[in-house]
C-alpha cells in the first residue's frame, strides 16, 4: 500500500518544504482570555474537544448548546456542560489519564476559529453548574478547562471549502442517519424502530437527563401524563401567586406544554474582567480572594472523584432508550 511514498521523516525536513511562518502567526499566541476571546465564545453554540489516552489513542468529541454555553470563571479558566449522550465518554476517560486538551470554537457564519490548549478535569459537581442549566436540566458533568494557549485561527479551510455557503449544502446526498446506523452497525432494531426513535421526540431527550440502566422508550402515553402533571404544577403555581420565572423553572422553561422553552438560562460570559492574568479569584476566608498558579480550583469545585454529588431532593426521571 505504501509503494511509491515518499515520507518526512524530521522536523527540518518538513520546515523546508513549509517555509518559516510570519511574524504574525507567531505572536498570536496567548495565555489568557482576551476580551475577544470572551465575546467569540459567549456566541459560539459549537466546540470540538481533541483529547488522547496514556496509550496514545486519540478522540475528538464535538459539544453544543445555546450560544455562550461555555462559561467564562476567569481569564484562565472556562467550563463546559455535559448534556446526555451515548454514554461512551472516550473523551471523558482520556482527560483522567492524560489531562491535555484541544478545543476549537465554532460561530456559523464565521470562516474563522477559536483555539483553545490546555489541561483539563471532569467535575461531578459545583457552583457553576446552576448557571448551566437548560431547559430545566441541570448537566450531571462538566469539563473544567485551565487554559494555557488560546489564539484564533484563520479562515482559510473554511472558505476553500465554501463551509457556510448554502450552495454547497446537500445533505440529501446521503441516506438519513437511521439508514446508516442500521447498515453500518450491528444493532437488534428495525429500521422503523431507528426511525421512530431518531424521529420527532429525539429533540425532547436532547437535555434531559437519564439514569444508567434505563432502556424504556417515552411512549405517547407517558409524554401526555408529564404535560399533564405539568399544566397542573402550572395552575398551582399560578393561583399561589408565582410569577412567569418560578412557573419556568418548575418545568424546565415550558418545554412539556408545547411553548418554546428560553435559551436564556444559559449564563452568557461576562466580558469585564475581575481577575488579572496571573491570579484566580479563592473565596476561601484567609485568601483575600486571590491566589497565584495552580491550586484549588475556583468557588470550591469537587473534581471526580472527590466527594459525593450534591443532593438535589428525591427525583424519578422518566427511562428513555440508549442512544446510538
Amino acid at each position: 500500500m505504501s509503494e511509491g511514498f515518499i515520507e518526512v521523516t524530521s522536523a527540518a525536513e518538513l520546515r523546508a518544504l513549509v517555509g518559516e511562518p510570519k511574524p504574525r502567526a507567531l505572536a498570536k499566541e496567548r495565555t489568557a482570555l482576551h476580551d475577544r476571546d470572551i465575546e467569540w465564545l459567549a456566541a459560539s453554540p459549537y466546540c470540538l474537544i481533541a483529547t488522547s489516552g496514556a496509550d496514545g489513542t486519540c478522540d475528538v468529541s464535538p459539544k453544543g448548546d445555546p450560544p455562550g454555553f461555555t462559561l467564562v470563571l476567569d481569564r484562565k479558566t472556562i467550563a463546559i456542560p455535559d448534556r446526555p449522550g451515548n454514554r461512551r465518554v472516550d473523551g471523558f476517560t482520556n482527560i483522567l489519564e492524560n489531562p491535555h486538551v484541544g478545543l476549537i470554537y465554532l460561530v456559523p457564519g464565521r470562516t474563522e476559529t477559536l483555539r483553545i490548549n490546555g489541561r483539563a478535569r471532569v467535575l461531578r459537581d459545583a457552583p457553576f453548574f446552576d448557571r448551566m442549566i437548560v431547559k430545566g436540566n441541570r448537566p450531571r458533568l462538566a469539563l473544567l478547562v485551565e487554559i494555557e494557549q488560546v489564539f484564533f485561527h484563520c479562515g482559510k479551510a473554511a472558505l476553500r471549502s465554501a463551509l457556510w455557503d448554502p450552495s454547497t449544502w446537500h445533505p440529501d446526498a446521503l441516506p438519513p442517519y437511521p439508514r446508516i446506523v442500521k447498515d453500518v452497525q450491528h444493532t437488534e432494531e428495525t429500521l422503523e424502530e431507528l426511525e421512530r426513535y431518531y424521529g420527532a421526540e429525539y429533540l425532547d431527550r436532547l437535555f434531559a437527563s437519564r439514569s444508567p440502566g434505563r432502556t424504556a422508550p417515552v411512549t405517547r402515553g407517558r409524554l401526555a401524563h408529564r404535560r399533564c402533571r405539568v399544566a397542573v404544577s402550572v395552575r398551582v403555581l399560578l393561583r399561589c401567586g408565582g410569577g412567569m420565572a418560578q412557573v419556568e423553572r418548575a418545568t424546565g422553561g415550558l418545554a412539556l406544554l408545547g411553548r418554546p422553552a428560553p435559551m436564556s438560562e444559559t449564563a452568557p460570559a461576562p466580558v469585564p474582567d475581575p481577575f488579572p492574568a496571573e491570579t484566580v479569584r479563592d473565596p476561601r476566608p484567609g485568601t483575600h480572594g486571590r491566589r497565584a498558579g495552580r491550586g484549588p480550583i475556583p468557588g470550591g469545585l469537587a473534581a471526580v472523584p472527590a466527594g459525593p454529588v450534591r443532593p438535589r431532593g428525591p427525583r424519578t426521571p422518566d427511562p428513555e432508550p440508549v442512544a446510538a
